[in-house]
């Protein structure tokens, strides 16, 4: 069943919604209230939000984990978190009960319902949030083609570097990069020379210039391992008969297209938000 988020999220990392209306939870800023106060969000929170089993934003099917403690006055509390194995979206619902004055035993019933959103930014995008674009790239795969060419280059050194940890990845690209883009050198210590070929349109074929300009670089900095690394549909058929070619002179060339690329983005995708945010939960119900 595909149920949809009632109103579009406004951009911060965590909407909790609760009576009627968003409380928005942004990791720097803390909480701000942004009231809706609408019967139909009301419905949604009381009806909706537990029957979702779908990701809204990728159709994946959700893995659902529940959580239950007890705190030290035997208080049971407990919750579920619905998490996208695709583009990590995630969503959390937690019911607790505390001692609301120690004086007359009386206990409040409270409930959490918190929604997972990528953030938004104004202008010009900063460094540092790969996670973030490699989620939105998930969801949209068009976007590759929004890139600028030194985010792409950004982004491809992250995607090395979240693929094989026990490799050292650094972005040299710039005016002046004599070709090279991001530095990249192996667990069995080989280095390889990475062009990044950011392309505007989704069906644009990479060329085999890209690769004699890149077979150049190589054979400049006497280096055996290539690779190109494009947002391009595929690479022509004149692109592998050289890196064929290539090969089988010492030379070695990996030709990552857009496809590729994608199946790549998995680890660079934000993981484990969720958890902190049920670590924290669960450091209160402790101390309650």
């Amino acid at each position: 069943m595909l149920i949809e988020y009632p109103l579009p999220l406004p951009p911060f990392d965590l909407v909790e919604v609760e009576t009627g209306m968003w409380n928005l939870y942004d990791s720097e800023e803390g909480y701000v209230d942004f009231h809706v106060n609408r019967a139909d969000v009301q419905k949604w929170i009381n009806e909706g939000f537990m029957e979702i089993t779908v990701c809204p934003y990728c159709q994946s099917l959700f893995d659902i984990d529940t959580y239950r403690n007890e705190n030290e006055n035997e208080i049971p509390n407990w919750g579920y978190v619905w998490s996208c194995p695709k583009c990590a979206h995630w969503q959390m619902y937690w019911w607790q009960r505390h001692h609301n004055d120690p004086m007359t035993d009386s206990v409040e019933t409270l409930e959490y319902h918190i929604i997972s959103k990528v953030r938004s930014f104004d202008g010009k995008i900063p460094d540092g949030v790969d996670s973030e674009i490699a989620q939105a790239l998930t969801r949209d795969p068009g976007l590759w083609h929004h890139l600028t060419p030194r985010r792409f280059e950004l982004l491809v050194a992250s995607i090395f570097k979240a693929n094989y940890r026990h490799s050292e990845v650094l972005h040299v690209g710039g005016p002046d990069d004599g070709g090279v883009d991001v530095l990249f050198v192996d667990s069995g210590n080989r280095q390889w020379l990475i062009q990044a070929k950011c392309r505007q349109s989704p069906r644009v074929v990479e060329g085999v210039t890209t690769l004699r300009n890149l077979l150049g670089t190589m054979f400049l900095e006497d280096a055996l391992y290539g690779i190109v690394a494009s947002t391009a549909d595929h690479f022509s058929y004149r692109a592998r008969e050289v890196a064929q070619r290539a090969s089988k002179r010492g030379r070695v060339i990996r030709l990552l297209d857009k496809g590729k690329l994608h199946r790549m983005i998995g680890p660079v995708l934000p993981r484990g938000a969720e958890k902190d945010v049920l670590d924290i939960i669960l450091a209160e119900v402790r101390m309650d």
